[in-house]
């Protein structure tokens, strides 16, 4: 989903271009301010994104979905609770 936003955005941009060109005609100064105010715009939006490093890559949609609400650590330890262990303890062995 990342390269094709990035791809998608470099042909808007390519697009749009010399469009934002073309307003110098009417304001010599709005081509300068767009191209000033569209990557700070963009690098606020990117302090907003959640830090990822040393966390494990999300398998499938809904370990995306969980990691968001705060739920990954819930989920794994139900999971741990749910499975079976394949051999049985030394408790069991020496109770049976």
């Amino acid at each position: 989903m990342g390269m094709g936003m990035g791809s998608t955005m470099a042909r808007v941009g390519s697009i749009v271009s010399p469009l934002v060109s073309m307003t110098a005609e009417l304001y010599p100064s709005i081509p300068v301010f767009i191209y000033g105010a569209v990557p700070v715009a963009a690098s606020a939006a990117v302090t907003l994104l959640p830090e990822t490093l040393g966390q494990p890559l999300p398998d499938t949609v809904l370990d995306v979905e969980n990691r968001r609400r705060g739920k990954l650590r819930q989920q794994q330890q139900e999971q741990q609770k749910q499975m079976v262990p394949l051999q049985a303890s030394a408790q069991e062995k020496n109770g049976l």
